[in-house]
C-alpha cells in the first residue's frame, strides 16, 4: 500500500483511475495517465488486483496491489 496526502480522487473517477490515458485534476503534473494502467496489467498477469482507497489517515489516496501467493 502506497498513501499520499493530495487532493485526493473523487468516488465517481476512482473505476476509471486505472484505465489508460486518464487523468484527473492534474494539470499541474507531467505525464500521459499510463503508469497506474501499467501497474493495473502487471497486477493481472499476476493473478492480482489493484485498487484506491480513501488515505485512512487523512486527506489524499491509498493506492494497494495484491498479487496470489505462489505454491
Amino acid at each position: 500500500m502506497v498513501r499520499d496526502n493530495g487532493i485526493g480522487v473523487l468516488d465517481a473517477d476512482k473505476p476509471f483511475l486505472f484505465e489508460r490515458f486518464t487523468r484527473f485534476n492534474c494539470d499541474h503534473i507531467k505525464g500521459a495517465g499510463l503508469g497506474l494502467a501499467i501497474v493495473k496489467r502487471i497486477a493481472e498477469l499476476h493473478k492480482g488486483q489493484v485498487g484506491v482507497d480513501d488515505n485512512p489517515d487523512g486527506k489524499g489516496c491509498a493506492f494497494w496491489v495484491t498479487l496470489k501467493k505462489l505454491g
